[in-house]
């Protein structure tokens, strides 16, 4: 009778529990579409820290679509800007084309273009090895593990291909994503930043979180699709060394959770947990949402906790770090919204939500009110019109109108002095 009690109890405080986190999780949720509506630009973008644009307006499209915004005048024109931002950096495009693919657009372009501009040859131990594709924080760069992957993910969701491609991908993370992932504690199962080269300094080959939950996601991903050729390279095996990692990495991201549910970079230098990162806990839900969707119960777990503590660090208008790109990164995180989140009364794009939150009418087709009506023009000179009579095809020259009336005055004056003078 106790253990019936007691099995009664813990299902009913598990409920309670999972209810009051979808509860506080949809209300963070609605407060940041509010914050993003009342934030976006006139042309559509979104910004916080200089060169983040694109990541930002990325990431807000993604956060919009969760958040059954689709609809929205808002999200056409965060989609329109999207679609025609000229990225430069490796990451703003991937994180492009990954948005635009998710809206159901054509990227195509964008991801063939990082296609065509991956490193295919790679230095190592005073050798250059080639058949592999990596790239840096722009082309040409030194290889990095994040934007590799971020890459990566791109080509994928356009659905690029190329000739050689699977096998040039199955190299590339046999001998070099493998290879550059530590084995070591508290580093063991980790990514760092940047490949192993010669003469790193020390904290440069320690793991980071974000490198780590970036290149956990993508091979997660290329594993689902089954991308990795069988056989062998660099004395590890296809695919079963690629879900020995994929195993090793989410172990490290787990262990990397404090005991809120938050998740924290580890210092470089001294290996310690840092503050907790709503960026940071956004990159590890990414990835750990694909291990939950799997039947992972400590995956599943560790995200809802995330969520929550996500939720908790809210700021009262409704942003996280008054960001956009940080606001935006964490609402992608957020679970996608549904039900009652989703209603949307008016069918004017905004959910009843976040209209309450905003204060607009829930049955008046009112979302355009919202739109800032800035298009990042910049002041100019005030100047009065002018019209001026030519000829097509022949030169012509204007003069200020006050120009126009000195002229006036001293050829008036050459003809009073010529007058008098024959005059004289």
């Amino acid at each position: 009778m106790d253990r019936q009690y007691f099995l009664v109890t813990a299902l009913l405080m598990a409920a309670m529990s999972q209810q009051s986190h979808a509860v506080t999780v949809d209300e963070a949720r609605a407060n940041a579409l509010k914050w993003l509506v009342q934030t976006q630009k006139g042309d559509g973008s979104f910004s916080g820290l200089q060169g983040l644009e694109t990541q930002a307006t990325a990431a807000s499209v993604e956060a919009m679509l969760g958040g059954g915004m689709s609809k929205s005048p808002q999200y056409g024109r965060a989609l329109s800007w999207l679609a025609n931002a000229p990225g430069a950096s490796v990451d703003s495009r991937a994180w492009q084309a990954m948005a635009l693919v998710a809206a159901g657009r054509d990227a195509t372009t964008i991801a063939g273009t990082l296609r065509d501009e991956r490193n295919t040859s790679v230095a190592m131990a005073g050798g250059i090895s080639t058949g592999v594709a990596l790239w840096g924080p722009f082309p040409g760069y030194s290889a990095s593990l994040p934007d590799t992957a971020l890459a990566y993910g791109a080509i994928r969701s356009a659905g690029i291909s190329y000739s050689g491609d699977t096998t040039e991908l199955t190299v590339t993370v046999l001998c070099q994503t493998l290879n550059a992932q530590l084995t070591t504690a508290p580093w063991s199962g980790s990514w760092p930043y940047a490949l192993p080269e010669n003469g790193q300094p020390s904290h440069a080959l320690n793991g980071s979180l974000s490198a780590t939950a970036l290149t956990l996601f993508e091979l997660k991903k290329q594993r689902q699709a089954n991308r990795f050729l069988g056989g062998s390279a660099c004395s590890r095996t296809s695919p079963s060394a690629v879900d020995t990692g994929i195993t090793n990495a989410k172990t490290w991201l787990l262990a990397q959770a404090n005991g809120d549910g938050a998740f924290a970079e580890r210092s470089p230098q001294s290996g310690a947990l840092e503050t907790p990162s709503p960026v940071a806990t956004a990159l590890a839900v990414r990835a750990l949402v694909l291990f939950a969707a799997e039947g992972d119960a400590t995956a599943s777990a560790a995200v809802a906790k995330a969520q929550t503590w996500l939720a908790n660090q809210q700021n009262t208008d409704g942003s996280w770090r008054g960001d956009p790109f940080v606001t935006a990164r964490v609402l992608a995180a957020l679970p996608t919204a549904n039900g009652p989140q989703i209603t949307d009364a008016d069918n004017d794009g905004l959910p009843d939500v976040v209209e309450q939150k905003l204060g607009t009418q829930t049955a008046v087709a009112d979302a355009q009110s919202s739109l800032n009506t800035n298009g990042n023009a910049q002041a100019g000179v005030t100047a009065s019109s002018f019209s001026i009579v030519a000829t097509l095809g022949q030169p012509f020259s204007r003069q200020r109108h006050g120009q126009w009336h000195a002229n006036q005055r001293r050829q008036l004056r050459f003809r009073l002095r010529d007058y008098r003078c024959r005059r004289a």
